[in-house]
């Protein structure tokens, strides 16, 4: 033996918690995101609601094509058998839209 080995397990748990990262990394970017576009709007513009919905609409989009990537990408993943990251992925993803509600709706 020339060194420690990782068992099929272990590689299984470590796919599944990088696919769940994957997932939970759009979310953490479409907040990202919003805050960047509230900032870049500059308070007293004059225009009503225009930071708002730049805000809203930033956020949305960034939500929308996370979870068409999160989606297609498990689809993927389970195509090629690889399970776990496909599972993980599309955990992440769930778990960051309930994060995503509960912080939205306070």
């Amino acid at each position: 033996m020339t060194g420690p080995t990782t068992s099929a397990r272990d590689r299984d748990i470590r796919s599944f918690g990088v696919g769940a990262a994957l997932g939970l990394a759009g979310h953490v970017l479409a907040f990202l995101a919003g805050f960047i576009a509230a900032g870049m709007g500059g308070p007293g513009t004059g225009q009503g609601f225009a930071d708002l919905a730049a805000v809203a609409v930033t956020f949305l989009v960034i939500e929308a094509v996370t979870a068409l990537a999160c989606l297609v990408g498990a689809g993927i993943g389970f195509a090629r058998r690889r399970s776990h990251l496909a599972a993980g992925l599309l955990t992440g993803w769930a778990v960051g839209i309930l994060a995503a509600l509960v912080i939205v709706k306070g």
